[in-house]
């Protein structure tokens, strides 16, 4: 998998650096850590009408993954979730995930066990992707990944899978300055043997991206809020 992150946060506090954590995951040779402001997309385009929702009490929370009044970004993921964007002249779709007991899954959940969100199409009649959460993957390292899953359209797409993407993880805190932790953007043109992008023969195909981080960042009140985490991914359709 890829990796090219580093972390650092600031806050409106006179552009002081709040606190900084640079670390490195345990798969990637030179991997850092990056994050930027929080700030939703503009200019939604109507939902794209995705076969599956979020549908897992006992493990992901209520049905659809959000509970009402979730925390400050609801509103954001109410919004513009499963939707396609335009930021700064590109189309962008978004989707969002939100990881409840996060306590009981960074602490007690058993090394390399994962979670995986339900399926969903990136936009009518296109590519179908899921998002996979290891909140254990080493004991102080949890890792997100994204891959390609089988879809009813595949037999008319382009392949391999060519389209750029990136994952994030938001700030639950509503102030100014406050950052989301994000990946850099993957070409996955560059990234990763063929057979990970080419046309799914029998559900997922392995996933090769993933955005890693130690546990003592996830477990911060910036990214658990109401012991949930959310992560968003977006691929730029442009």
């Amino acid at each position: 998998m890829d990796q090219d992150l580093k972390r650092s946060q600031k806050r409106g506090n006179g552009g002081q650096s709040r606190r900084r954590n640079d670390y490195q995951p345990l798969t990637e040779p030179n991997p850092s850590y990056s994050s930027i402001q929080s700030q939703p997309p503009t200019t939604p385009i109507p939902p794209i009408p995705n076969e599956e929702q979020l549908t897992n009490p006992g493990e992901d929370g209520p049905p659809g993954g959000f509970a009402p009044g979730s925390g400050p970004r609801f509103e954001e993921m109410n919004k513009y979730n499963s939707t396609v964007s335009i930021e700064n002249g590109r189309r962008v779709f978004s989707y969002y995930w939100v990881i409840h007991g996060m306590s009981y899954k960074l602490n007690s959940w058993s090394l390399r066990r994962a979670l995986e969100s339900s399926s969903f199409y990136i936009y009518p009649g296109g590519y179908r992707m899921y998002l996979k959460v290891i909140p254990r993957y080493s004991l102080q390292t949890m890792y997100v990944h994204t891959g390609l899953t089988k879809g009813d359209y595949d037999d008319m797409l382009s392949w391999p899978f060519k389209l750029k993407l990136r994952i994030s993880i938001l700030s639950t805190e509503d102030e100014t300055g406050v950052q989301d932790l994000r990946s850099r953007l993957w070409d996955p043109s560059l990234l990763c043997s063929g057979t990970n992008w080419m046309k799914p023969v029998a559900g997922n195909n392995p996933e090769c991206l993933g955005l890693g981080f130690p546990h003592d960042v996830i477990k911060s009140s910036e990214y658990v809020h109401m012991d949930q985490t959310l992560i968003k991914l977006s691929v730029y359709l442009d």
